[in-house]
């Protein structure tokens, strides 16, 4: 079940549809920490209503439409390293 900070999250995540947004981002959005944030990432991740591309270390996130997954096309190099990196 969704709370307030879910909600407050996809609601901001659906406002910058085009954009991938960071954790710190979100956190000043919804005057929140940023690992209150990181935990209902993580659950909205694992529900299939964001997805995130990472870049580095930090992570991007988007909203999936209709809670469905859909691919991110990440860089080569990053795919690179996915794909050839044990």
């Amino acid at each position: 079940m969704l709370d307030r900070y879910d909600k407050a999250i996809l609601n901001l995540l659906l406002k910058y549809r085009d954009s991938e947004l960071s954790t710190y981002f979100i956190a000043t959005k919804i005057n929140a920490s940023a690992r209150t944030v990181s935990k209902h990432l993580d659950k909205l991740l694992n529900l299939g209503y964001v997805l995130y591309n990472r870049v580095g270390k930090p992570r991007n996130y988007l909203y999936t439409r209709g809670g469905k997954r859909k691919e991110i096309s990440a860089p080569p190099k990053i795919m690179w390293r996915l794909r050839y990196k044990q």
